[in-house]
């Protein structure tokens, strides 16, 4: 997740190699390599002012934000550090807002996209600075978001536009979980966030119908998120066929010569919309062909059919997460429970969203309990093996209790994203049930056992 969307030299390198011996070339990196030189995310460090009334109400935010940019500048940092100052003012009325943001050279790897690429960042310092005024007013957690939370759409002072509101979303998530009753004798925490979907420019499909089969191509490729499984069960319906007939393709410029990209919660989204589109499109060349439409007569005959998909703006979903944990004296978890009540817009494969919520969530657990590149002081990588860097083990896999809420979005499909939406609530959700059990104030990450014990 962090390597992703990025253009490393060996690539360039390994082509021309290809091209002037003409010959297969194969680029294999150590693990060590990997570690040493791939463009890590996050390294963000925030410096942050609340003002607010003493019944909650908040006036206004002021602070820095430092990302680690490593060596050298690279576009991906400035979409990290952009995505951090846009949306710093999440899902709450605040209309005053001033921020700096600063990159820090260093001697590491490059800045890069890591999960969420800036909008988990955001959400921690936003959602643990709530929780830190909930603490200093004597004020619910709960209470304190509810004072603070949008009733109508509404574009903030750092210029996000935040389509929902998200005041009712967050009342319904909170009965849901029955969080009244559930914080009388767990240790919680919460957060209410913004999925921001870049679902802006579109994307583009290409569908060919040749000897029985409908071959589906796609501006995105597929990196484990089942795309094959909505592709199938879209085109299922919209052409009225058997899904065993529609495959999806692997593409490349000469089967598909434009595409977006899969990053940034979109592929539900922007992919099953163009598809719908492209249905639409097929359909009325049959109509035009042989004057009316049948699946049948569709499958007897060949078509190709490339289009796209445009919408010029980015949506967005009002999301919540819940988290229970019990930590004994040797600084283990005892229990951890993820509760995550999501809106999805449209359902188009339920073992896709369980796949996506439950996996991010293991993710988000990782990056706050172990996950991480240490640097000695000299600046030498000390993380030098997969173990080092803290992946999480299968001992710290959570119960879920997920609910999956369905408000259509505007879009053909009317699916939203969902991909990133662990990395964003979890972590500060998590970070607060550990803190009520240690008694101190949790600001940095990864949470490690020595920080727990209080050595750190």
């Amino acid at each position: 997740f962090g390597v992703k969307a990025l253009f490393y030299p060996e690539y360039i390198v390994a082509c021309y190699a290809s091209m002037k011996f003409g010959k297969p070339v194969k680029w294999q990196e150590t693990r060590t390599e990997h570690l040493q030189t791939c463009h890590a995310g996050r390294g963000v460090q925030a410096t942050l002012t609340l003002y607010a009334k003493k019944d909650g109400k908040i006036a206004g935010l002021d602070g820095e934000v430092l990302l680690d940019n490593g060596a050298y500048f690279a576009d991906e940092a400035s979409a990290d550090l952009g995505n951090v100052i846009h949306e710093m003012t999440g899902p709450y009325l605040i209309e005053k807002a001033h921020l700096i943001g600063k990159y820090m050279i260093t001697n590491k790897a490059l800045n890069g996209y890591y999960r969420g690429a800036g909008k988990p960042e955001a959400s921690i310092f936003m959602e643990r600075m709530m929780d830190l005024m909930a603490d200093k007013l004597n004020m619910d957690i709960a209470d304190i978001r509810l004072k603070n939370a949008l009733e109508k759409p509404f574009k903030s002072p750092l210029g996000w536009d935040i389509n929902y509101p998200t005041k009712p979303f967050l009342e319904e998530a909170l009965k849901y979980f029955n969080y009244r009753e559930l914080a009388k004798k767990e240790h919680v925490g919460i957060s209410l966030f913004i999925l921001d979907e870049d679902t802006a420019p579109g994307e583009s499909a290409r569908i060919i119908v040749k000897d029985g089969k409908v071959h589906t191509y796609l501006g995105g490729n597929v990196s484990g998120q089942g795309h094959e499984l909505f592709v199938k069960s879209i085109l299922s319906d919209e052409l009225d066929i058997e899904q065993d007939s529609v495959s999806l393709e692997l593409q490349d410029t000469e089967t598909l010569s434009t595409g977006v990209g899969t990053w940034g919660s979109k592929s539900a989204m922007t992919h099953g919309s163009v598809l719908i589109q492209a249905a639409e499109e097929l359909k009325k060349q049959v109509i035009e062909k042989y004057g009316k439409y049948t699946p049948e007569i569709l499958m007897k005959h060949d078509f190709d059919l490339t289009t796209f998909y445009k919408f010029d703006y980015n949506d967005n979903a009002v999301n919540f997460n819940l988290v229970t944990s019990k930590i004994n004296e040797a600084g283990d978890l005892e229990s951890l429970k993820i509760g995550a009540y999501y809106d999805v817009g449209k359902v188009l494969n339920m073992a896709n969203i369980m796949g996506q919520t439950e996996g991010g969530a293991l993710q988000a657990i990782g990056e706050v309990l172990s996950e991480t590149l240490r640097y000695s002081e000299e600046g030498q990588l000390m993380t030098t093996s997969i173990t080092d860097a803290g992946v999480l083990t299968a001992d710290h896999v959570p119960e879920f209790d997920i609910k999956i809420v369905e408000n259509p979005s505007v879009l053909k499909d009317k699916a939203k994203g969902l991909g990133e939406s662990p990395m964003i609530g979890i972590p500060e959700g998590l970070a607060r049930s550990l803190e009520t059990q240690i008694h101190k104030r949790i600001n940095i990450m990864p949470i490690t056992r020595e920080f727990l014990f209080g050595k750190q």
